[in-house]
């Protein structure tokens, strides 16, 4: 890795930064009034970053729906 930083560090960070992300664009829309949310992509078949943002929309009380 670049600088000599770790890949963990590196995927930590990059989690943290896409769940800040997408917390900024629900702050955004929160004129919606919208109380569930899909989460569906590549992306969230991260277990870390999906448990990680659930718990932040939970505190916000937006339930994620859990696709079967």
């Amino acid at each position: 890795m670049a600088a000599g930083v770790d890949a963990g560090i590196v995927a930590a960070r990059l989690r943290a930064g896409f769940g800040d992300a997408l917390m900024t664009l629900l702050d955004a829309c929160d004129a919606l009034a919208a109380h569930r949310l899909i989460l569906s992509g590549g992306v969230m078949q991260n277990r870390i970053l999906r448990h990680g943002l659930r718990e932040r929309l939970w505190a916000k009380c937006i339930e994620p729906a859990r696709l079967i």
